[in-house]
């Protein structure tokens, strides 16, 4: 871990840098808290934003290196870019091949139906970590201390009010990962 720690430290920004180390922290308590891998949890966590810090142009350049596949609103927003590239990285830099911990590092901007309790994990804990103060991050907490598909919820409910606030395009996947957390809760009612 050791590593990749170091090799992250010299691709990322100090700010971003702090902020996956704070996430990673983050992750370790949930996964002890829902029973699931510690090391893989760290290490989607740690990678989540390894592509964070490239310009829009470095981002491109890996898509087309690499034939990442990515939609027309990804190749337009460059806040959605570092997910594909990230765990394309994060497969190439750093050796990771786990279906899972890569999975979570390419759907924590967006989440997606149907996530593994892995990428459910990194997604709220990189909304909640310790270094966040935005609104809602408190109420955020206390949902993922009991239930992280009801925090998956919760998130996803104030994220995409707040981008359409912003007047920011939105992702279909977070409609879709809406609407399945929604109908899943229905469900467990």
């Amino acid at each position: 871990m050791d590593n990749v720690k170091k090799k992250l430290k010299k691709m990322l920004s100090s700010q971003t840098y702090a902020h996956s180390l704070s996430t990673c922290e983050t992750v370790l308590d949930l996964a002890g808290r829902f029973g699931v891998s510690e090391k893989k949890v760290e290490l989607a966590a740690l990678l989540h934003d390894c592509a964070k810090s490239m310009s829009y142009d470095e981002l491109v350049y890996n898509i087309e290196k690499y034939k990442i596949p990515v939609d027309k609103l990804e190749l337009r927003t460059v806040s959605l870019l570092h997910a594909p590239v990230g765990s394309k990285l994060a497969s190439v830099l750093f050796g990771i091949a786990d279906h899972q911990i890569l999975s979570a590092i390419r759907y924590h901007t967006t989440a997606v139906p149907a996530m593994s309790a892995i990428a459910k994990i990194v997604y709220v804990a990189d909304f909640i970590e310790l270094a966040r103060g935005h609104k809602g991050v408190v109420d955020a907490r206390k949902a993922a201390e009991k239930n992280i598909d009801k925090a998956m919820l919760f998130i996803l409910k104030r994220k995409i009010p707040y981008l359409v606030k912003k007047e920011v395009l939105i992702h279909p996947r977070s409609v879709k990962a809406l609407n399945w957390f929604l109908k899943k809760e229905k469900r467990n009612d």
